[in-house]
């Protein structure tokens, strides 16, 4: 009978927990769709339950508010609107939900008028039903814990209307334990808002969670749960047991939340505009079977107006029969990919299908679309899953560039207008990109733009889908420059680089190649100046549009910003006499500046004056001294390019010594004597882009001359002190930098000040660095103050303030209780024990009548007992005082109250 009863009591508890647990809602979320209206949108509710479960309810509540507070503003009905119609439940025809599972009902709710929010804001949403499905392992008491979903909206009036995503795989799923599990909420954006995807807590009650992610309690939220932030993919690796009764029944449900924001960008800046959260429920139970397993998509791209097609294989090693699907955003576009599966499939346990997307320019879109592929096996008992989730960017094509006319120092580009300018994300303009050469980059085949690596520069923007040339001014002769063009959409998007076009200037101008300093002087110094002649070949100087005589006009600047002065001219007959190339400027200044030179070609007796060619500059030399060492640096304005620079020193031979070559315009020549004269100058090589211009270009800068000196400071020392009230001293003791941090300090200085927020006087100077202490002992009635050193080199460098270091004193005041005045030479007088750092008091002494007999601020006191008044001497008895102490402190003056009595006796 035990028997029965035992077994009788089993199978109750199994029906119960059967049957609770197939009740109430188990996932759902809250989306919303703009109507075209403004701030006037259709919410839409959905949610998933067992067949014939209680909550399976023909309408919901949905509230609005602005906060975390439970208290809404406003709140609408809505019904449900999907799956068959169902007579029975409801007084109104109503539908009862589709299945999406053998035991699941997914319930749709709209509201039957749209609901339109009152303006800009932030508006939270939420539908709040009373109880979730019973033995959620992750949710306590899970039956009587409420379902909370919720989803925000953001209205901004700048940022335009918005459809929050839409989620295409239901929030319903089964997983193995100890084999890993994978979700995706195949979440689809109309707007080509960019998605983040993140892991969150199930709500409950208000909204507040009802979950933890917790270390000492990992069966709430286990912690081996994560949501890839991208692409949505929600794994677990991998399910285990749940700890405790009653979970210790299959399969084990846990609730996991999913939020998905959507961000827009706005004057380059990325804004949160509203996000859904999604409360998944995932059943896990023990089985043997095996899921199977898709093989590795990578993420890839399509030009708008191409088609992109890829197989997709999957395989079971257990060799069930597999099924494959896709969803994601690619099927919800217009045209929408297609996933075909082939029709002769190879043999079990492997099956394939080939997704297809004929996109065009009304896909073009700054973020990716998510594609997610599921295969799932034929396994009667526990059939798994595999998801394989790719993003596939759709991308504008290329502009093609159609030409480059060079005009004296500029170039117009003109280019073709993109084949792509889509209503729903068009094209606001072009972006050109220069390279003062001819490159050999080749994008790769999903690259937008022009990445920053490729050395391309952004030279200009032009707005506007027509706008199809722009001219580059500011040029230099001798350059062979490349560019390139990208059109950019709404949404931020770029299309694909055009091919690269290159060019150069036309060579109808002298082209400066030398700014050689020949001499260094203060007042002889001189400067050669060259160039190439203009070129009289086709496209180039037209010497019958432009005839002779012809004339070089030679100017300089003295400086970088001077101002321009006629150097000389130079002239010749016809262009075949045009034979002179170099100038030497001479009696200059060479040794304080750098010189500008700038040279024109005018022709027909100077009435025609053809463009302007770059000035360039000569090399210009600066020395900086440090301790042992010297720093150089140069520059120079030139419209080549140098590459290589040799370091020349002169040495005691007095010869000029290459000491070092470098690709940059600075050098340190190191482990000199301080106090020496050093002297340098600099050989640089440089060229035009072009190769059919003269190269190496060899100029040399000024010669410079300079002596190494220690200007750098020695590193603080750190300084420490015992004080001594008794001997009313502070001894001081730092460390010696010669020790850690230099070689050369022979001297410390030390400063002090009385005050903590004194200014500090310097205190004493000591010689030697291993003198590092001194004893402070020739204060005035205070050891009170603020100490710091500093370490000074054999240069006179003194160091940054070592540590500040204070020190207070320790004052001490005390009155004795009793005094004879009775003129006996003993004790006569009412004064303080031996006292120390007082500067004075403020005493009161009373009769027991409360009368002032006795008042001083002398801290000496002196009383001989006599009444202040009447300067006869009191009676013997016990007096009350208050005496206020005037401490000498660091701080300052501190006042210190003491309170007692003191007895007079002048009788034996």
């Amino acid at each position: 009978m035990m028997i029965k009863k035992l077994l009788f009591s089993i199978l109750f508890s199994l029906a119960f927990y059967a049957s609770t647990y197939a009740t109430h809602n188990r996932a759902g979320e809250i989306t919303y769709e703009w109507t075209g209206i403004p701030n006037r949108y259709k919410i839409i509710v959905t949610t998933y339950t067992r067949i014939n479960s209680p909550a399976d309810r023909c309408s919901l509540v949905v509230n609005f508010g602005s906060t975390l507070s439970c208290s809404p503003f406003d709140s609408i009905e809505v019904f449900r609107v999907n799956g068959p119609i169902d007579l029975t439940r409801c007084n109104a025809p109503i539908r009862g939900g589709d299945s999406v599972a053998p035991d699941i009902r997914k319930n749709v709710y709209w509201s039957a008028v749209d609901y339109v929010f009152p303006g800009p804001g932030q508006y939270r949403m939420w539908m709040y039903d009373p109880n979730r499905n019973a033995g959620v392992v992750n949710i306590p008491n899970s039956v009587n814990t409420p379902f909370f979903i919720e989803s925000y909206l953001f209205i901004n009036p700048f940022l335009g209307e918005n459809n929050s995503p839409t989620l295409n795989y239901p929030p319903i799923d089964n997983a193995c334990l100890y084999k890993c599990f994978y979700h995706n909420p195949a979440a689809f954006d109309k707007d080509g808002d960019s998605l983040a995807f993140e892991l969150g807590l199930c709500l409950g009650t208000c909204g507040s969670p009802v979950q933890q992610f917790s270390s000492s309690a990992p069966w709430y939220y286990p912690n081996n749960v994560t949501v890839n932030p991208i692409t949505g993919d929600l794994v677990w690796c991998t399910p285990q047991p749940a700890p405790n009764p009653p979970y210790n029944l299959y399969p084990q449900s846990y609730n996991f939340a999913i939020y998905i924001k959507e961000y827009r960008k706005y004057n380059g800046q990325w804004y949160l505009i509203g996000f859904v959260e999604r409360d998944l429920q995932v059943d896990v139970e023990p089985c043997p079977n095996n899921p199977p397993d898709i093989a590795n998509l990578n993420d890839t791209c399509v030009i708008a107006g191409d088609t992109l097609c890829f197989d997709v294989f999957a395989d079971d090693i257990d060799n069930d029969l597999i099924t494959l699907s896709a969803l994601g955003s690619p099927f919800s576009t217009n045209p929408a990919a297609a996933f075909t599966p082939y029709q002769v499939q190879p043999q079990p346990p492997i099956d394939s299908a080939q997704f297809c997307w004929n996109t065009n320019c009304n896909l073009i879109r700054n973020q990716p679309y998510i594609a997610v592929f599921r295969a799932q096996d034929n396994d009667l008992q526990n059939p798994l899953v595999d998801l394989e989730t790719i993003l596939i960017r759709v991308i504008a094509p290329a502009p093609i560039i159609d030409s480059l006319v060079p005009v004296c120092s500029s170039i117009r580009i003109y280019w073709r207008q993109t084949t792509c300018n889509p209503s729903s994300n068009i094209c606001l303009g072009y972006r050109i990109y220069r390279l003062d050469s001819c490159d050999t980059w080749q994008p790769s085949y999903c690259e937008t733009g022009v990445p920053g690596y490729t050395g391309y520069t952004l030279i200009g923007t032009v707005t506007g889908v027509g706008s199809t040339n722009f001219t580059d001014v500011n040029l230099s002769h001798g350059k062979n420059y490349a560019y390139r063009v990208i059109a950019f959409y709404a949404d931020g998007a770029e299309s694909k680089s055009s091919a690269k076009l290159c060019q150069n200037l036309v060579y109808d101008v002298p082209i400066i190649t030398h700014a050689d300093v020949l001499t260094t002087n203060t007042a002889t110094g001189s400067i050669e100046v060259k160039w190439q002649k203009p070129l009289a070949t086709a496209g180039n100087l037209d010497t019958i549009a432009n005839p002779g005589p012809y004339q070089y006009i030679i100017r300089k600047k003295i400086g970088y910003t001077g101002a321009n002065q006629l150097l000389t001219t130079i002239s010749a007959p016809t262009y075949s006499t045009l034979t002179i190339n170099s100038y030497t400027d001479s009696n200059i200044n060479t040794a304080d500046t750098a010189h500008v030179y700038s040279i024109q070609l005018v022709a027909n007796n100077g009435q025609d004056t053809l463009c302007l060619a770059s000035e360039a500059s000569s090399v210009y030399l600066n020395l900086a001294p440090s301790d042992n060492a010297l720093t150089l640096t140069w520059n120079f304005d030139v419209p080549w390019s140098n590459y290589r620079y040799d370091v020349y020193r002169f040495n005691t031979q007095s010869l000029w010594d290459s000491i070092a070559t470098t690709t940059v315009k600075t050098y340190k020549d190191s482990n000199l004597v301080n106090g020496r004269q050093y002297c340098y100058k600099i050989k640089a090589y440089g060229q035009y882009s072009d190769v059919t211009l003269q190269r190496p270009l060899i100029n040399w800068s000024e010669e410079k001359c300079g002596v190494p000196q220690d200007l750098t400071a020695p590193c603080p020392p750190q300084l420490t002190i015992n004080s001594n009230c008794n001997t009313e001293s502070n001894n001081l003791i730092w460390t010696n930098p010669n020790l850690s941090c230099a070689d050369d300090v022979v001297s410390y200085n030390v400063y002090y000040t009385s005050t903590q927020d004194g200014d500090y006087q310097l205190l004493i100077t000591i010689q030697g660095a291993t003198n590092n202490s001194f004893l402070d002992d020739t204060l005035d009635n205070s050891i009170a103050g603020c100490y710091y050193v500093t370490a000074v080199d054999s240069f006179g460098n003194e160091s940054q303030p070592s540590n500040i270091v204070c020190v207070d004193n320790c004052p001490e005041y005390e009155l004795p209780n009793v005094f004879t005045p009775n003129g006996d030479g003993q004790n006569d007088y009412f004064i303080p024990l031996p006292y120390k750092y007082v500067k004075d008091i403020d005493l009161q002494i009373y009769n027991r009548w409360g009368e002032v007999v006795f008042e001083t601020t002398n801290a000496d006191i002196l009383w001989d007992g006599k009444h202040k008044l009447s300067k006869q001497l009191c009676s013997d008895g016990v007096y009350y005082y208050v005496c206020v102490v005037n401490e000498i402190r660091l701080a300052g003056i501190k006042k210190r109250t003491l309170t007692g009595f003191v007895q007079i006796l002048t009788k034996k």
